[in-house]
């Protein structure tokens, strides 16, 4: 089904090109050097600015120029720029994404946070990615953390963070409109204005987009299409030893689906095509104080909500209140300290649509975290020790400590060696202990006496926290003025993971003949990940780069030995063990650039015992993106996406539901800057 309110917005965008006086021009985006990527400055890793080259873990920075000119169009697609990062496309509004661990649109082992705000949902402990995700071309990089980050960002952020940063309102004066539109993404634009009133910045933007649905394996539409508007605002000031930032963002998406449903009368599995409004809004205030020359005082707070019906489930509102403080400081010339704390309040209410339910229907409550990091400097700066604590106390999981420790060392100035280990959390949400309800029906057969047997999830409050010890090893460096290298080596413990005790099978005779047989959520799921990832960059010519990485990432999952009979993995889906990526930057002249983007993952057969099995093939994804510069204020890019193939499958769908195939697609996309 098509939505009219994206296509307003697309209309708007392009009426607003009046709006704005000229200000600023489209950046050239010119290749940054080597050099000047070595010292790019990141703060996810301590949540404090530091080098990429004095980071002591395995980290990927997504630019503004690899936004651009990678031709992809949704947070959850420039993923796939990341080295050893899960990126698949579920269906038309879903998508799986992971890093090092278990697979699928309901992945919970990976925290994403947008300008540091949380985003992982408390209802199943993953990210709604077609849901609250920032205007592109306001985003200034995206930094991806391989590997646990929970001393600084707490349980969840299990074997990875994601923390997606936009850009200061002080860096985006004058009026950006952007609109395009082609076969899958059928129109998408969005305006984007800013200024400033004294020392303060502000910036505020509106826009939309219409997706088409993809298709099934006939080439049948999936009826599965989606579209959304989005609007929000920016405010950055100073004053003194004092900045400050306030945002907020307000969305609405459209979702079309097709369920495979419990039919209560017959007991058998239909297809219930369905659509879907989902309301999302957050507010987020950060004031930072300079207390002498290396010191400083961070308070952050926000309030996220989010409601969401969920497929074949229930209608859920949740609303999070977190605030935290951090304090930053030297201590001599070794140590360098940061220290805080924060609390989190989360307002779960589900109201029942289908069968599927969460007990209790409305629940509030509180987590609690402190911790302390000293970051330790020898030899220079040479040689860098790291030492942190968190200690969190979470409503369903208790408290529970999460140590880290690191050593950097620093041979030359252009290289880097590190060793790491970790401990992270992962704390039980809603659909761990409260869901229940009729989840699938398995078909008559003469092991069931030809009767069909239906599976219903029940509470299981007595679900616990699951863990992750996770060691890695990695080297940095920059080989030569034109060419880098970044290698990393992980090995991970699972512990207390999620499964699932089948109970007694019984016969029913309501509303037809059956068996029936329930499934309890337990931590009876061991595991242990390996792997390695490996990236280059090479400057080819002054005008020509090159980027590529490969992956090899293997989980091994197996029941324990104290479990009792009918315990299964549960959902479990593994990913692909080997993918690797090339990309090719060129500038034709300095008017045209032609960027290519080859991806290519390997099988994948998922674990899914209370879902469909169905193996995903090897497939090779190709993007071409073909630039022009009309002039200081207009581009065009004119894009086409999947290639290789007509469609191809990319993931299982972990809630029964059609599978659906990403199509080839094309799209033409114009950009004026006033």
């Amino acid at each position: 089904m098509c939505f009219r309110s994206p296509r307003i917005a697309i209309a708007f965008a392009v009426a607003s090109l009046a709006a704005g006086a000229a200000q600023t021009v489209l950046p050239d985006f010119s290749n940054l050097s080597l050099d000047e990527l070595a010292n790019v400055k990141i703060t996810s890793f301590t949540n404090k600015e530091q080098k990429l080259s004095q980071v002591a873990g395995a980290v990927y920075v997504i630019t503004q120029e690899q936004i651009a000119r990678s031709g992809l169009t949704s947070v959850p697609e420039l993923l796939r720029l990341a080295p050893g990062v899960d990126v698949a496309r579920v269906n038309g509004n879903q998508w799986s994404v992971s890093i090092r661990g278990p697979v699928g649109a309901y992945a919970n082992k990976l925290l994403v946070l947008i300008d540091g705000r949380s985003v992982y949902s408390p209802i199943f402990s993953g990210v709604y990615w077609e849901l609250g995700m920032p205007v592109l071309e306001n985003i200034e990089r995206i930094e991806v953390i391989r590997g646990p980050g929970a001393t600084i960002w707490g349980a969840n952020a299990v074997l990875g963070v994601i923390n997606i940063i936009t850009k200061s309102s002080r860096e985006t004066h004058g009026t950006l409109v952007t609109a395009g539109g082609g076969s899958s993404e059928r129109g998408f634009g969005s305006v984007t204005t800013g200024g400033a009133f004294g020392s303060t910045s502000y910036r505020g933007y509106f826009g939309g987009s219409d997706s088409a649905p993809l298709s099934q394996a006939s080439g049948a539409h999936a009826d599965d299409g989606m579209s959304n508007i989005q609007g929000g605002f920016r405010l950055d000031g100073s004053h003194h030893k004092d900045s400050w930032m306030l945002e907020g963002d307000l969305f609405r998406t459209m979702e079309n689906d097709t369920g495979i449903n419990v039919s209560p009368a017959t007991l058998r599995l239909v297809e219930s095509p369905s659509q879907f409004n989902s309301l999302a809004g957050n507010f987020t205030g950060e004031w930072r104080r300079s207390l002498g020359e290396k010191g400083e005082l961070r308070i952050k707070s926000y309030y996220d909500y989010v409601n969401r019906p969920q497929p074949k489930a229930s209608k859920v509102d949740t609303g999070t209140w977190d605030t935290e403080i951090q304090y930053d400081f030297t201590a001599g010339r070794v140590h360098t300290l940061s220290a805080g704390g924060g609390e989190r309040m989360i307002s779960d209410k589900i109201v029942a649509l289908d069968a599927i339910t969460f007990s209790p229907a409305a629940l509030t409550y509180v987590n609690v975290n402190a911790f302390a990091q000293d970051e330790m400097h020898f030899l220079h700066d040479s040689l860098l020790l790291t030492l942190g604590m968190k200690l969190e106390h979470s409503h369903f999981g208790g408290w529970g400590p999460e140590p880290s420790a690191s050593l950097l060392w620093m041979p030359a100035k252009r290289h880097s060696l590190w060793i790491s280990s970790a401990r992270s959390l992962r704390t039980p949400s809603l659909f761990d202990v409260a869901v229940e309800g009729p989840f699938t029906v398995s078909p008559p057969s003469a092991a069931t006496g030809g009767l069909p047997v239906l599976l219903s999830f029940v509470p299981s409050p007595g679900f616990s926290t699951e863990s992750v010890n996770d060691f890695e090893a990695g080297y940095r460096g920059q080989i030569t003025k034109a060419f880098s290298v970044d290698l990393s080596l992980f090995y991970d413990q699972y512990s207390n993971i999620r499964s699932a005790d089948l109970g007694n099978t019984v016969f029913s005779p309501y509303p037809v003949p059956h068996l029936a047989t329930t499934a309890i959520t337990t931590n009876g799921t061991e595991a242990v990940g390996k792997g390695a990832e490996s990236s280059i960059a090479w400057q080819v010519l002054a005008g020509w780069k090159l980027e590529g990485s490969y992956t090899y990432n293997i989980v091994n999952p197996w029941l324990s030995s104290s479990d009792p009979p009918g315990t299964v993995y549960g959902s479990l889906q593994l990913p692909a063990h080997n993918k690797w990526r090339l990309q090719s930057y060129v500038n034709i002249s300095k008017a045209w650039k032609l960027d290519t983007f080859l991806y290519w993952a390997g099988a994948t057969d998922p674990i899914n015992n209370l879902g469909p099995k169905i193996l995903v093939p090897a497939y090779t994804r190709l993007d071409v993106r073909l630039g022009y510069r009309a002039g200081r204020h207009w581009q065009l890019s004119l894009a086409g996406q999947n290639l290789v193939e007509a469609r191809h499958l990319e993931a299982v769908a972990q809630l029964l539901s059609i599978q659906s195939y990403v199509n080839r697609s094309v799209y033409l996309k114009s950009t004026w800057q006033f």
